[in-house]
């Protein structure tokens, strides 16, 4: 077996190891750093690929684009050779043309609505982060439909059990949960901390998170002890308080195309090199709408007893 090969053969003692013990097993967390260009996203998209054989796929869309903004960064997930489905909040709309696979799209009336509109055997595609351009509420909108998540797996498990096992897939995912350096507010650290005393609850009904991100001390430090499977890409950047940072300086060797696997154990074997999946011909993707208040946070009409009301609404404007 050459170094740079990709594991996918059933021969392949490692990668046989990978299916056995990450694919195919619900619940196991994955977190993949890398700079900027690295290929994480392309190796996510891959790794999506694989699980959407085992598991239900919800792609959170962080509403980036590539190739100079001439393409949206969830055009490859087109190319998988799934159904893709979309969920977005009901008052915003998204519409693709020229798509090689059949596409459905639902709009979600909250946050909560996210997981019951799930379908499985689709790439499912959470895009909500395009509707949002203040970030403090787009944290706020996760955190709660992520609180959902964490309530039914606890308390109604048969509100989700028609979507398990689930894999989550999360790029920038320290606006889930921040670092220090990178909370924006009060709130969004909330946020990651609620996220953080939940995540291995997540576990065992089938849960997995897969996250990526460019730093992990971009990522609350709590929140990365749960991830059990690391993915460092080019460029990794990996705090000195973590085992693997010894090998920063091969991960800055490392090609567009590789990444090196690090299995729970803490071993790993070769260079792993992950295809190209490239956007389809004549995809486009449109967004429309936009959401600047939460429905907590609109204006709440006072309520006055009826004689006040009354008295108030009879008086002479002066």
């Amino acid at each position: 077996m050459e170094e740079e090969e990709l594991y996918e053969t059933p021969t392949d003692p490692a990668w046989s190891k990978f299916e056995r013990e990450f694919l195919k097993k619900p619940g196991e967390h994955l977190f993949g750093v890398g700079r900027t260009g690295s290929g994480k996203t392309q190796k996510a998209y891959y790794i999506a690929g694989k699980l959407a054989n085992f598991e239900t796929v919800a792609w959170m869309d962080t509403g980036k684009t590539m190739l100079y903004g001439s393409k949206s960064e969830l055009s490859p997930l087109f190319s998988l050779g799934y159904p893709v489905h979309i969920l977005h909040p009901f008052d915003c709309s998204i519409k693709i043309t020229g798509s090689p696979v059949p596409v459905t799209t639902r709009g979600i009336l909250s946050p909560e609505g996210i997981w019951e509109g799930l379908k499985p055997g689709a790439i499912n595609i959470v895009s909500v982060a395009p509707f949002f351009i203040e970030p403090d509420l787009y944290s706020k909108y996760l955190a709660k439909a992520f609180k959902a998540l964490i309530r039914y797996t606890n308390r109604n498990p048969e509100k989700i059990r028609h979507i398990l096992p689930l894999s989550i897939f999360m790029d920038e995912f320290q606006d889930l949960a921040p670092g220090r350096d990178m909370t924006l507010s009060t709130r969004h650290r909330y946020n990651g901390v609620l996220l953080t005393f939940n995540v291995n609850k997540l576990r065992s009904p089938g849960i997995r998170i897969c996250a990526f991100t460019q730093s992990d001390t971009m990522v609350m430090r709590n929140a990365r002890t749960a991830f059990s499977w690391i993915l460092c890409c080019r460029g990794a950047d990996i705090s000195r308080t973590n085992q693997i940072s010894h090998y920063n300086n091969l991960y800055a060797k490392l090609e567009v195309y590789q990444a090196i696997l690090w299995y729970p154990n803490r071993e790993f074997e070769g260079r792993w090199r992950f295809p190209l999946i490239e956007s389809p011909d004549g995809l486009t993707i449109e967004h429309g709408g936009l959401i600047e208040e939460l429905e907590d946070d609109k204006p709440k009409k006072l309520k006055l007893p009826p004689a006040l009301e009354k008295k108030l609404m009879s008086q002479p404007i002066q």
